[in-house]
């Protein structure tokens, strides 16, 4: 997987000259303008499921994603 986002622009992967058993991966700017895009796509998404939903629904929904979620 990481061979193909290294290929594709999204990352670069770096082995330190001490430790070549480690490898640090960054994010390029073609990576960090993707990771962009699919914020703003989630935050569309989330805005259309509780555009109908009251201040306090909003509240509930989100105490019980929460509980729900440290139950995962």
């Amino acid at each position: 997987m990481l061979q193909g986002l290294e290929k594709k622009g999204y990352i670069e992967r770096k082995i330190p000259a001490h430790n070549e058993r480690q490898k640090n991966i960054y994010v390029l700017p073609k990576g960090l303008a993707l990771i962009k895009d699919f914020e703003l796509s989630f935050q569309r998404v989330e805005e259309k499921i509780v555009q109908n939903l009251s201040e306090d629904d909003q509240q509930v929904l989100q105490q019980l994603l929460t509980k729900i979620n440290q139950n995962l």
